[in-house]
């Protein structure tokens, strides 16, 4: 048996090393590929990668940024990263590691992967952890888990396409504001958007108003901030009195461009003006109209007792996933009421990156590889060497093919490529 064959001209014929014409004489005989326990299933189904990909780590991330940065280190990159407990988080940073290998496992559909966590000192064992989702309850959205890994745990097998969606709970979980709202006005910051407005804590702003508001900011991946604009609306603060407040409110709605969310609004004491901020947001979905409750007014004087109770029974909320595009104060006085009809617009979602990181050495089988025959035994089966100088060779007296000590179950097959 050679490796390799050489033909050579002689009077016009190619001639072999066996002395015959072209390849007469001569047969090929095929390669092997060497997997470890599993390989077989994939090679079956034609799925060969899916067997490599078992190893690949990755490293999940959001990036998020503004057209005009803040700060000169900014971190765009939110790494999917531990939590307390048995939570998973995003973590702001400027690079993020590879932190889990999918896993197509015997219980796992064609679309379906388990995510095993990376240990941090590369050692797997059968404590290792894997994300699990979570479903949402009164105190917390949904998200992901790490439990310790279950191939029979329907909520290990996870839908890679679902992942975004599981990162923007997180998102929103680790931006989770109790003061987001300041005495008399609002104000979102760099990483969110208005979801909920509060009409008593803007428009009566007493401290009892204040002390508990209802209006809230919602995460929304803020991409440039807005320029503050003058609403038309104006008040005294000093003063009790609002003379035609219900006219000053319908004939000044509050109105975001497309692209664009409410992230603040204010009362400029100094200059008696309400102003507001719209601010862009990225990926920013469909918008639509909804209207509040309608409260009774039973009259439109001036005075505050007239306008103080109307205002705090009115609030405006756009729930989960959405945020504040605009609003506009609508009422009859012949019916006496006043309601606000105002519009919500979808953001729900950030760019995610699965960030190849090569295999890990650590899950590589240390006979993996391709063999080629580079001679025959004493019953004239092939033996087989790879590039790693490893040899792959029948034990007559074991009835077993052995790579080292490593060996398949006995058999009497004259070519490993079958097993």
């Amino acid at each position: 048996m050679v490796t390799s064959e050489r033909l050579q001209c002689v009077n016009g014929d190619w001639r072999n090393s066996l002395g015959e014409t072209s390849l007469k004489g001569l047969a090929c005989e095929s390669c092997v590929q060497v997997g470890a326990t599993g390989y077989a299933g994939f090679d079956q189904r034609n799925e060969q990668e899916l067997y490599f990909f078992n190893r690949m780590a990755l490293s999940v991330y959001t990036e998020l940024g503004m057209i005009k940065e803040l700060s000169t280190v900014a971190q765009h990159r939110y790494c999917l990263g531990k939590a307390e407990g048995q939570s998973m988080t995003v973590i702001a940073s400027t690079g993020c590691p590879a932190v889990v290998v999918p896993l197509v496992t015997a219980k796992s559909s064609p679309e379906t992967r388990q995510f095993k966590l990376i240990p941090d000192d590369f050692a797997f064992s059968d404590a290792d952890e894997c994300l699990k989702s979570r479903k949402p309850t009164n105190e917390t959205v949904a998200g992901l888990q790490h439990v310790t890994c279950n191939v029979s745990a329907p909520k290990q097998l996870l839908l890679p396409a679902e992942l975004p969606v599981d990162m923007w709970d997180l998102h929103i979980e680790a931006d989770e504001r109790t003061q987001d709202l300041h005495k008399g006005y609002s104000y979102c910051g760099t990483s969110g958007a208005l979801t909920t407005l509060d009409f008593g804590q803007l428009f009566v702003g007493e401290a009892s108003d204040v002390a508990k508001p209802r209006s809230r900011c919602k995460f929304a991946p803020l991409i440039e901030f807005g320029e503050f604009k003058d609403t038309g609306v104006t008040r005294q603060k000093t003063s009790n009195n609002w003379n035609g407040w219900h006219d000053l409110l319908a004939d000044n709605p509050v109105e975001c461009l497309e692209g664009e969310a409410l992230t603040a609004f204010k009362l400029e004491a100094g200059l008696n003006k309400y102003r507001y901020e719209c601010s862009k947001i990225g990926g920013l979905g469909t918008c639509f109209d909804y209207y509040s409750a309608q409260v009774d007014v039973p009259s439109f004087g001036q005075e505050k007792t007239h306008w103080s109770k109307p205002m705090r029974m009115l609030t405006v909320t756009c729930g989960h996933n959405s945020v504040l595009g605009g609003f506009h104060f609508e009422f009859s006085e012949g019916g006496r009421w006043g309601r606000v009809r105002y519009q919500c617009c979808k953001a729900g979602g950030a760019p995610v990156t699965f960030d190849p990181r090569g295999q890990l050495s650590q899950l590589v089988s240390p006979f993996d590889g391709t063999y080629c025959p580079t001679a025959r035994d004493a019953s004239g089966r092939p033996q087989y060497g790879s590039s790693n100088e490893q040899t792959l060779t029948f034990d007559r007296d074991a009835w077993k093919w052995c790579i080292g000590s490593d060996c398949s179950a006995a058999t009497d097959v004259a070519s490993p490529w079958v097993l």
